[in-house]
Formats: structure tokens, sequence, C-alpha cells
């Protein structure tokens, strides 16, 4: 059953997008604010050898989750959204998750720099409101652990290279 992450503080769109997950028959992990992250141990090999340490727990967390989606709030101002979409898009154990993001449709600056920070997507509000169900299962993959372990010990590819 795959696992979406959604990094999301409003709680109307948590509540959206928990409503549409469940529908999918699928399980959700919502993170609202950035110090609900546990603590997590060190990551074995390399796996976080790109991330500073103020990044290791969340990147060590989203490792230990393997979600087949991450959505993420750009409206946030509760979690450090851009900074993590970096870590997660430089970790090799983590580069090749989707990470799908919705905000305001007029502010072009926040969406670019999503899209600079990792996103694969960035939708307006409304559209990812209104076609939310379609969005996540177009952008969510399988979960693949082998895959995702032969990842983390190999080189990026040129696409991914920051």
């Amino acid at each position: 059953m795959p696992l979406i992450l959604s990094l999301v503080s409003d709680l109307f769109f948590s509540v959206q997008i928990e409503s549409t997950v469940k529908g999918l028959g699928w399980t959700l992990t919502n993170i609202d604010r950035a110090d609900q992250i546990p603590a997590q141990p060190p990551l074995a090999n390399q796996a976080a050898a790109n991330a500073d340490a103020a990044d290791h727990d969340f990147i060590a967390y989203v490792v230990r989750l393997q979600p087949s989606l991450i959505i993420v709030e750009l409206n946030s101002t509760t979690l450090p959204w851009e900074r993590w979409i970096a870590a997660i898009k430089s970790s090799p154990a983590t580069r090749r998750i989707p990470i799908i993001s919705f905000g305001s449709h007029v502010d072009l600056d926040q969406r670019q720099r999503a899209l600079n920070a990792g996103c694969d997507e960035v939708y307006a509000k409304g559209r990812f409101t209104s076609d939310m169900r379609n969005i996540i299962q177009k952008n969510a993959r399988a979960s693949d652990p082998e895959s995702a372990r032969a990842a983390a010990d190999g080189e990026l590819s040129e696409k991914d290279k920051p």
C-alpha cells in the first residue's frame, strides 16, 4: 500500500489530502511543523553524506518512510520546505522520490523557488484542490526498495545533478 508524505501546515488542505489518499486506499503521514520530525539514528553508507546536520533527521525520516510521493504546501511558515526539498533531491537515498507542491497561482517567485529547489511539479492551489485525486495518482510511484538501495549507492545521473 503506497505511503504519501505531506508537508502541509494548513489544516484545511491536510484534511482534504488525507481524505483523498484514504479514498485511494493508501496511507498518509502529515508533518505540519518542523519540530515533529523525531530524532533519527545515523544513516548507513552515504545516504545523508550531502546533508548538513540540520537536515539529517528529516532525510533519515524520509529514508525510513520511503514514501511514494511527497506533497509540499509552499505557503507554510512552519516548515522549511525549500531547504527540505533541496536536501531530499541531493541525497542519493531520496532523490528519486517524486515531490509535488502547491501554492498561490500569482506568486511566480515562490513557484520558481520550488522548481529550483527540486520540485517535480508545482500546482496552483485551485488546480491541486480540484484535481487532487488524479494529480496524486499521476505523480505517486510504486515503492521499489531494491532500486532505492541501488540508487543510494550509485552516482547521480546528469538529470539528477544539481
